[in-house]
């Protein structure tokens, strides 16, 4: 068995069976790729799979298990070649991130920039998307690592660190009355209409399991998906809304807001990656420099830990 055989195997399953495709991501040749899968599959002797006629139409079931093993197999090998790579004074490479607009706009920026000034030799990747997004390319790595708000449920192979807490607070046009309350009541806000979060956004359901609860149906103005525009809507005095409180700055003279924590539970913007990537040095920095209570130690326990039990959070 050898690490060609394993790349050509997963190869042909990530260009979704196709023979061709696998043959162009891997620079060689059709009869090449199909020689490397027969063989392979005589070597074990078992079909991998399945065939019609010149065509590959699925995956035997022995085959799905051989595919696991391969790409465990050849993550390995690349956590062997970044593991060699780190021992180096001047640590290359690549970080990719993704995290929430919110937290790319207000709690990475200058992060970003103290990490790129630490280490100038790492290129780093920033994409910037919907919670949902940030997970899934988190779970699939495409990412190294993830931060934001996110779902209590994430998927099995990722770990989850609380990295900073969240507040939240209720925000309206200038001299709007539900401002001169000290500390509004849900049924407060649930008596003026709403400008909400489209949904995935973690303050929108907080907002919508929290109306429920209380026996309200909310008159909602509009729905959106952006912060910028939730604020130059309540600007205009189409309604109020709930928002994290790092969206608003000395810049957004035209709203005011005030804070609403008492009305929801405490929660935190969060770091996840997968339990089996290997993890750089500078990864490490960069999460401490994310969660500062987060030590090397810590991160390693949790990524140890097994079962599916996906949440691990450091206070």
């Amino acid at each position: 068995m050898t690490l060609t055989q394993l790349r050509c195997l997963c190869a042909v399953v990530d260009q979704g069976l196709h023979i061709s495709r696998a043959a162009a991501a891997l620079h060689t040749t059709q009869p090449a790729v199909t020689k490397i899968i027969r063989t392979m599959e005589q070597e074990l002797g078992v079909e991998i799979l399945v065939r019609a006629g010149p065509r590959i139409i699925a995956v035997t079931q022995s085959g799905q298990e051989v595919i696991n093993r391969a790409r465990q197999v050849m993550l390995d090998v690349d956590n062997l070649k970044l593991a060699a790579s780190d021992s180096s004074s001047q640590p290359t490479g690549s970080l990719r991130i993704a995290a929430t607009p919110l937290c790319a706009r207000h709690v990475l920026c200058e992060k970003i920039r103290d990490f790129t000034r630490r280490f100038p030799n790492v290129d780093l990747n920033l994409s910037v998307s919907r919670t949902e997004d940030v997970v899934r390319w988190a779970s699939s790595g495409e990412v190294d690592i993830g931060v934001g708000t996110m779902p209590n449920a994430t998927p099995a192979n990722l770990i989850r660190i609380a990295a900073y807490p969240i507040s939240r607070c209720v925000v309206a046009q200038a001299g709007h009355p539900i401002l001169k309350k000290k500390k509004p009541t849900i049924v407060d806000i649930g008596n003026y209409p709403l400008i909400t979060h489209q949904s995935g956004s973690t303050t929108g359901e907080l907002v919508k399991r929290a109306l429920a609860h209380a026996g309200i149906t909310p008159k909602v103005v509009v729905t959106v998906n952006s912060d910028e525009i939730v604020k130059t809507y309540a600007a205009a005095g189409m309604g109020i809304a709930i928002m994290q409180s790092i969206a608003i700055s000395d810049q957004d003279r035209s709203v005011q807001a005030i804070n609403v924590d008492h009305l929801f539970p405490p929660s935190n913007g969060c770091i996840v990656l997968r339990r089996d990537q290997y993890l750089r040095s500078f990864m490490y920095e960069f999460i401490s420099m994310i969660a500062p209570k987060t030590t090397r130690d810590q991160v390693d326990r949790a990524r140890r830990k097994g079962g599916t039990k996906s949440r691990y959070e450091i206070a």
